[in-house]
């Protein structure tokens, strides 16, 4: 506040920033930050109990059940080349993961006609078909 009553402009507090301790220069420039992303010129008291209030703040908490993947997206491969991709709940059993891949129209299309010779079943991560 100057002598006038008034807040103080930050660009007449910027201006003689030489003379100021390195913690008034961190929240000046925390100040030019905000008033960057606002768009407004802000006094410097007027931005300091913003920062406050927000200082105060408890970090927000979360629910780790939420963060976990129920459900994959797991490729399907014919003779190496990747043919399509299934979702399927986390930790299928193969068989449900083989019955899934074979059901798809583009694998289907892949091995019409073809003998299949072995169906490898990564779980959670790949189904692999081999025909000739």
């Amino acid at each position: 506040i100057n002598e006038n009553g008034k807040d103080t402009d930050i660009i007449l507090i910027c201006t003689d920033r030489r003379n100021k301790s390195d913690e008034m220069l961190i929240k000046l420039f925390g100040i030019g930050i905000y008033n960057a992303i606002v768009g407004q010129d802000r006094s410097i008291n007027e931005v300091c109990k913003l920062g406050n209030e927000l200082s105060i703040s408890s970090w927000p908490t979360y629910d780790e059940e939420k963060t976990v993947l129920n459900e994959l997206e797991i490729g399907v491969q014919v003779n190496g080349k990747l043919r399509a991709t299934i979702k399927a709940s986390k930790d299928s059993e193969k068989d449900v993961l083989e019955s899934l891949a074979l059901n798809e129209e583009n694998v289907k299309k892949h091995i019409e006609g073809k003998e299949i010779v072995k169906v490898i079943v990564v779980p959670n991560r790949i189904v692999n078909i081999v025909v000739k």
